[in-house]
């Protein structure tokens, strides 16, 4: 399969309280490591047993390399990784007692220079992408059109058009219009594609709502959260997995869940050993 996103190097500071707007904050730095969320994904899936391509764009320094290297030693197909003139994405991630976190890009988000055009050939099982970049509706409509089963998360800004089958939404991404009728943004967004929009509502769990008119609802698995970064990208992950074994989407929404909890309560941006258990 095919994850396609951030490959970013992500700086840790672990606050000793929670952020407040004009006031100050004391905290330790946990020190860099991989993240972004074709990263994330892509790592739980392949611990998962799947055979997965990342695609995404890092700079030519030592950062980009050591990203590379990584994402190789987690068994990752790392030949989509495209590198480009100048430094890697940086992120700061803020992590609050509670495992909150804020993260703040530094120097630019340089996925959305993702050259679409050499991702286009090749046949994947899946696609799973979160990238709102000029290339990225391409890509996923056309193995969308090959068979793929295809799985969009909405950015935070954007809405253009994308062939996703799956369209994942966390609830606080959107407006309150989007809110009470999520398949209409989703048939807005992936015409034909759709077959499901998947709104995410962290300790309030997921819900599901099928073109068909079904709806399928799950808890959130109970967990003392240490760092929620990433926590989406495995979700997605998860949601994905039980989508390719076959499975129904009240599964999916379950597998979804159990490996975000088991996700968030590690520290770090990739999924610790483990997340992908099953019962």
């Amino acid at each position: 399969m095919l994850c396609v996103g951030g490959v970013n190097l992500d700086e840790a500071i672990r606050l000793d309280g929670p952020l407040t707007p004009g006031e100050g904050a004391i905290g330790r730095s946990l020190g860099p490591r991989p993240g972004g969320g074709a990263a994330i994904a892509a790592a739980a899936l392949a611990q998962a047993g799947h055979a997965v391509t990342v695609a995404g764009v890092v700079g030519d320094d030592p950062h980009g390399a050591m990203l590379r290297e990584v994402l190789a030693g987690l068994g990752l197909d790392v030949s989509a990784v495209q590198v480009r003139p100048g430094p890697t994405t940086r992120a700061l991630v803020l992590i609050e007692p509670s495992g909150e976190r804020t993260i703040i890009g530094v120097g630019g988000y340089r996925a959305e220079e993702l050259d679409g055009s050499a991702l286009l050939g090749g046949s994947y099982d899946a696609v799973l992408t979160k990238l709102h970049a000029p290339d990225v509706p391409k890509v996923m409509a056309a193995h969308w059109a090959k068979g793929a089963l295809t799985v969009g998360v909405l950015p935070r800004r954007g809405r253009a058009p994308l062939a996703a089958q799956v369209l994942i939404a966390s609830a606080a991404d959107l407006t309150a219009e989007e809110a009470a009728d999520p398949l209409l943004l989703g048939r807005t967004m992936c015409g034909e594609a759709l077959r499901w929009v998947v709104v995410t509502r962290g300790a309030r769990g997921a819900e599901a709502f099928g073109i068909d008119g079904t709806h399928h609802a799950v808890p959130a698995e109970p967990t003392a959260a240490v760092d929620v970064t990433g926590a989406g990208d495995v979700f997605a992950a998860g949601l994905t997995d039980a989508l390719l074994r076959g499975e129904g989407i009240a599964a999916a929404l379950a597998r979804g869940s159990a490996w975000a909890a088991r996700h968030v309560a590690h520290e770090g941006s990739l999924p610790p050993e483990g997340v992908t258990l099953t019962a």
